[in-house]
């Protein structure tokens, strides 16, 4: 399994710890996306010393999408992180997109 891969399904373990605790669903929610930002971030900083991280980061983004697009998920799992962070990451990426060139611009943050 590659680095990245196993960083995604580590933060999906933890987004599943914390749907599985007796929180409610803002709480859970909110924690679920300050990991998400947190994985992001991290990517963000991986490529900061590399050539062109602004279109690496836009990458990564599109890939993480791919990854959260929900499928079924109508569990807690689904409805309180898959579903949502989605939504943000889409959002995201539709924000940084230029519609002119169709691809990455100055990225703004999550």
């Amino acid at each position: 399994m590659t680095t990245a891969l196993s960083g995604y399904w580590r933060m999906v373990e933890e987004w599943r710890a914390i749907c599985a605790r007796t929180l409610t669903d803002d709480v859970a929610q909110e924690k679920c996306q300050a990991i998400l930002c947190r994985y992001i971030l991290d990517k963000a900083i991986s490529h900061a010393r590399r050539p062109n991280p602004r279109l690496r980061l836009y990458a990564d983004m599109v890939v993480l999408r791919s990854q959260l697009l929900p499928h079924s998920s109508g569990d807690r799992l689904g409805l309180l992180a898959i579903r949502p962070m989605y939504g943000l990451v889409d959002e995201w990426i539709k924000s940084n997109t230029d519609p002119v060139a169709t691809g990455p611009q100055e990225p703004s943050p999550l």
